[in-house]
């Protein structure tokens, strides 16, 4: 008579092909669900930017600026982060530290100020003021004591993300980039579009890489290297071209 396996031995086999099936698509489904959070959390605030702008227009019956003190304040920022050498760029504490409150301007603490869009590898990220835990795990920071997101002279906006992190791939495929390769900044006032001009690889510690560049209207796209090691940073030069 042949012999039967046990029910226990039947049911540790189902637990390790469950197991295994998870372990090939937790990715995926890390990604697919962040990817879709990330796509709503950017409409609602298109909307809401579209709204508030559309209610500025019939209230004044003109183009008037949206959010006029936060765009001062955010130039007030830039304006003298530059002027005093970025001398506020001194460690971890400084980049994870947002450079204004927002809701000190009526908008809703920790939202994000615009959006990432990078065409040739399919990114697109909310971009959040400070990178800290929580708005890493978001999508983009902008770090503590560089430029705000608003473009002009003498201005460099350096752009944090995760190198990948639980599944999702945040700025995982930033090395695929080229010289030439375009990156859209999109916030309250305008999309403003960069061309990536310059790769390099640096030291966690090698500030003067990521400082403003008299002169120029930069953005920085910052992320660890190597990929699942992070003793590194990849950094990607972009340059405003409209």
């Amino acid at each position: 008579m042949r012999r039967q396996n046990p029910v226990w031995l039947w049911l540790a086999i189902l637990l390790g092909l469950l197991a295994g099936l998870w372990l090939l698509f937790y990715p995926q489904l890390q990604t697919a669900t962040f990817e879709r959070e990330s796509a709503l959390v950017i409409d609602q605030w298109q909307e809401q930017t579209e709204a508030a702008r559309s209610q500025l227009q019939s209230d004044t019956e003109g183009n008037s600026l949206l959010y006029p003190e936060l765009y001062q304040a955010m130039a007030d920022y830039n304006q003298v982060i530059f002027l005093e050498h970025q001398s506020g760029l001194t460690g971890a504490s400084a980049y994870e530290t947002p450079a204004l409150e927002l809701s000190d301007y009526g908008l809703e603490s920790g939202s994000p100020v615009g959006y990432l869009t990078i065409p040739a590898i399919d990114l697109e990220l909310p971009i959040y003021l400070g990178a800290n835990a929580v708005n890493m795990a978001l999508g983009a920071a902008v770090l503590g004591q560089t430029s705000l997101p608003i473009g002009g002279e003498s201005t460099n906006c350096v752009l944090a993300g995760h190198r990948g992190y639980r599944g999702i791939p945040y700025f995982r495929y930033l090395d695929q980039l080229e010289v030439g390769d375009l990156v859209c900044l999109t916030s309250f006032w305008d999309t403003m579009t960069y061309q990536v001009v310059e790769t390099a690889i640096i030291q966690p510690d090698d500030v003067d890489a990521i400082l403003i560049r008299e002169g120029q209207d930069l953005l920085t796209l910052l992320t660890c290297h190597p990929y699942t090691v992070g003793t590194q940073r990849l950094v990607v030069y972009c340059e405003r071209i409209d």
